[in-house]
């Protein structure tokens, strides 16, 4: 497990300090807020968050928190400092993320070896299993996750997906639903299969270039554009009941 913490600082602290990744010409950071805030919101309603008075006293955990983009997403929306927690392994970018977000509750260092006693309502992996290329990390981090969810907690995993993916990378691995799935079969989850599929990145990059936003909403909806990136929910369920949506 070390051997894979060390690759993963390394990568993200050499990727990140490359002009080329944060340059005005390259989209992606903004284009990704714009969709996964898009679809959020609409997955949000579909567990009861239907404003921002619900969020408020949400307990709350970012996983691979990075600099803290998504803090201050989740603080938009209504999430309040004192509930929110934040993990990030990356020196460099924790540094940042203790700068961007109000929150007190910033952790630096490894999730699976903090000690932790909290329960969370909202626990967040973006993009933090594809990351990820050793199976067993990978599933030490989702068996953590839910063994740390409040009953009627939900899990939202934000990756890229197995089928259709465009990850060629040594440091990229798409994830498996049945990678999750695994670690559901015992206690009560509700599961949420149904992903929300975005645009294909290079295509909205390209229309936030030539300054097209408001064709995305649109061509998210024709399948051929797209590729497997978005959301799998899961609920721990109070009752005795097991049930997949």
């Amino acid at each position: 497990m070390d051997r894979e913490i060390v690759r993963i600082n390394n990568y993200y602290t050499t990727r990140d300090s490359s002009p080329s990744y944060w340059s005005s010409f390259n989209f992606f950071p903004a284009y990704m807020a714009y969709t996964q805030q898009h679809h959020l919101v609409a997955l949000f309603k579909k567990i009861g968050i239907t404003s921002e008075r619900n969020l408020e006293n949400k307990k709350i955990l970012d996983v691979g928190a990075g600099s803290g983009v998504f803090s201050l997403l989740m603080y938009k929306l209504g999430a309040t400092p004192q509930n929110f927690y934040a993990c990030e392994l990356n020196p460099v970018r924790f540094e940042k993320l203790r700068v961007l977000s109000p929150s007190s509750n910033n952790y630096l260092g490894d999730y699976c070896s903090l000690q932790n006693s909290n329960k969370f309502d909202l626990i967040f992996l973006n993009a933090v299993l594809t990351s990820v290329v050793n199976f067993e990390v990978r599933a030490k981090i989702i068996k953590k996750c839910l063994d740390e969810l409040e009953v009627d907690g939900s899990l939202f995993i934000f990756d890229y997906y197995k089928k259709g993916s465009p990850l060629k990378s040594d440091h990229y691995r798409a994830l498996d639903i049945s990678e999750v799935m695994q670690h559901t079969t015992q206690g009560d989850f509700c599961i949420k299969k149904k992903l929300r599929i975005y645009l294909n990145l290079r295509l909205g990059k390209l229309l936030s270039l030539v300054h097209l936003d408001f064709l995305i909403p649109l061509l998210t909806t024709f399948r051929i554009l797209n590729t497997n990136v978005g959301y799998l929910v899961i609920t721990k369920k109070s009752s005795g009941l097991k049930h997949n949506e």
